[in-house]
C-alpha cells in the first residue's frame, strides 16, 4: 500500500505541474465537459503568464461565451504560488443558460469609454464547456481528514520536486478543489492555493519548475484544507501539523 501511495505522488501530476521548463502556460479548471450554472472557474498562469492572470479583472475581461449568451466571470480571490504560479477564482457574474456550450474568451478593459473592447489571444486555452442544471446543495465533506502519507524529493534536470502527500476521503466523488493553507509554525508565515486532489491523494508542495508551496527541510507545519466544489459549496476545514522530513529517491 505504501508503495503504491508513494507511486501516485511520483505519478501525479497536479494543474500547477504540467508546467515544464517552458518559459509560459496557461491552465482552466475544471477539466471536465460539463458545468453547473454557477461554476467555479480558476485560470492559473506559470511564469511569464502569471503576469496576465494577475491583469484579469483590471486590464483583461474573461468571458464565457455562447452563441445567444456573454456572461462576464467576476474575480472572486488572487492567489500566489510560492513557485512561478499565480491563480485567479472567477464565477460568472449572470447564470447561466443550460443545455448550452460556453467558451472561455478573454478581451481588454477598454481605458476610455468611448473604445470598443477587442479580443485578445494571450496563450489562453482553448477551454469551453456545455453547461448542465444542477440543484446541488450539498455542502462538500471530509469524511476522513487528510492524513500525512509521505513526504519525498525527487531529482530532476531542472531541479527537485518536494512534495508532502496526504491522504483523506469525501463525500463528493470527483470535481472539487481543497483550498490549503500551509503555515510555518515558527515564524507564522503561510500561503494558500487551491489544490486538485486525484484518487484521495492531495500533493503539498512543488514539481522540478513550479508550484503552490515550497516546504522547507526540518520546518514545522500546519495545515488546514476546506473543500470547495464545482457549485461554489464551501466544506468546514481540516487541520494536522507535520514536519517536513523528506525521503530522498534519485
Amino acid at each position: 500500500m505504501k508503495a503504491l501511495l508513494s507511486l501516485l505522488l511520483i505519478c501525479f501530476v497536479s494543474l500547477q505541474s504540467f508546467a515544464d521548463c517552458a518559459g509560459s502556460g496557461i491552465w482552466a479548471w475544471p477539466q471536465t465537459e460539463t458545468i453547473s450554472e454557477n461554476p467555479v472557474i480558476y485560470i492559473e498562469g506559470y511564469f511569464m503568464d502569471q503576469e496576465t492572470v494577475r491583469k484579469i479583472g483590471k486590464e483583461y475581461a474573461l468571458y464565457l461565451v455562447s452563441p445567444s449568451h456573454m456572461a462576464r466571470l467576476e474575480v472572486i480571490e488572487v492567489l500566489e504560488g510560492e513557485m512561478h504560479l499565480t491563480q485567479v477564482m472567477l464565477k460568472p457574474i449572470a447564470t447561466l443558460q443550460a443545455d448550452v456550450e460556453y467558451v472561455l474568451s478573454l478581451s481588454s478593459i477598454p481605458k476610455k469609454s468611448t473604445n470598443s473592447p477587442k479580443k485578445l489571444d494571450l496563450n489562453f486555452p482553448d477551454s469551453k464547456w456545455t453547461v448542465k442544471a444542477r440543484k446541488d446543495k450539498t455542502l462538500p465533506l471530509f469524511t476522513s481528514s487528510p492524513t500525512w502519507v509521505s513526504s519525498k524529493v525527487i531529482y530532476y534536470g531542472c531541479g527537485p520536486s518536494n512534495r508532502m502527500a496526504f491522504e483523506f476521503k469525501t463525500n463528493k466523488q470527483n470535481n472539487f478543489l481543497i483550498r490549503t493553507t500551509l503555515t510555518n509554525t515558527a515564524d507564522k508565515s503561510q500561503s494558500t492555493y487551491y489544490l486538485a486532489a486525484k484518487e484521495g491523494i492531495v500533493s503539498v508542495g512543488h514539481g522540478m519548475c513550479s508550484g503552490a508551496f515550497t516546504p522547507g527541510e526540518g520546518v514545522k507545519y500546519k495545515l488546514e484544507f476546506s473543500l470547495l466544489d464545482a457549485s461554489w459549496n464551501k466544506g468546514k476545514s481540516a487541520s494536522c501539523e507535520v514536519v517536513y522530513k523528506t525521503e530522498n529517491s534519485f
